[in-house]
């Protein structure tokens, strides 16, 4: 790590524990709602449904691996992705009451992925990142999007 990078590694989520109960949840919902597809006839959505949560129980089930972030002069690097400055909006650095750490939330100039989450380090060094992202992009508060409250509030 030189003087113009800030390095630091993180679990790529923050692992949740998920009773068994929110398991079979999960599974009499999807359940329920491909029952009422077939029953309507619309059996492409039943096999959507189920391949769906198939996918969400196997996703939610694993563990978080970890990631290496990067800031760097040239842009923002989450493993072997590089993300140029270019490409890049603006940042804003979240901490919400009740979160362990906090967290930098990156707007790009993609239209399917618009805000990129990296998780701050335990260290604290927020000042430093935001003092360097502040060099590069426009602050600008970034409030927690739809989906995002929807999936923290279903245990994501």
């Amino acid at each position: 790590m030189n003087e113009d990078t800030i390095t630091w590694s993180a679990l790529e989520y923050e692992e949740r524990q998920r009773s068994v109960d929110w398991y079979w949840a999960v599974g009499i919902i999807a359940l329920v709602i491909a029952v009422v597809a077939i029953i309507y006839r619309n059996y492409l959505l039943a096999l959507l449904v189920i391949v769906g949560v198939f996918a969400l129980l196997l996703y939610a089930a694993r563990k978080p691996r970890m990631v290496l972030f990067e800031l760097a002069p040239s842009g923002i690097r989450i493993n072997n992705v590089l993300y140029p400055y270019a490409a890049l909006r603006s940042f804003w650095i979240h901490h919400h009451r009740g979160e362990r750490r906090g967290r930098i939330v990156i707007m790009s100039e993609k239209t399917f992925m618009p805000y990129i989450i990296i998780p701050l380090p335990d260290s604290p060094r927020a000042d430093d990142m935001h003092r360097f992202l502040a060099e590069r992009l426009k602050e600008e508060e970034h409030p927690d999007s739809l989906s995002e409250v929807l999936l923290e509030r279903l245990g994501f």
